[in-house]
């Protein structure tokens, strides 16, 4: 009968010693799921980043394309030629 006590204390034992690694394997599991969301927050952020970057200098270009054509225009209005009548008979060969 000896035997068969050791045997249970042992068995206890071993009970006894995995529910207390569960709390910390479990806190260890938090951890690392509190990282990785962190994580998962960070690469979000990144990316919303370089969204309104890309949105920026979208708008940049456009705002550079229209000042390059609004003043092209108004050039064109100050400098147009006066309508020639014959102009149009010349081009269609009449």
């Amino acid at each position: 009968m000896g035997g068969s006590a050791v045997l249970i204390s042992t068995v206890l034992g071993t009970v006894a010693g995995m529910t207390r690694r569960k709390p910390n394997s479990s806190g260890d599991m938090e951890q690392e799921r509190k990282a990785r969301e962190e994580q998962q927050r960070k690469k979000e952020a990144d990316a919303r980043r370089r969204d309104r970057e890309k949105v920026q200098e979208a708008r940049n270009l456009e705002k550079k394309r229209n000042a390059k054509t609004l003043s092209k225009n108004a050039a064109s209005l100050v400098e147009e030629d006066a309508p020639n009548p014959m102009g149009l008979k010349n081009k269609l060969g009449e």
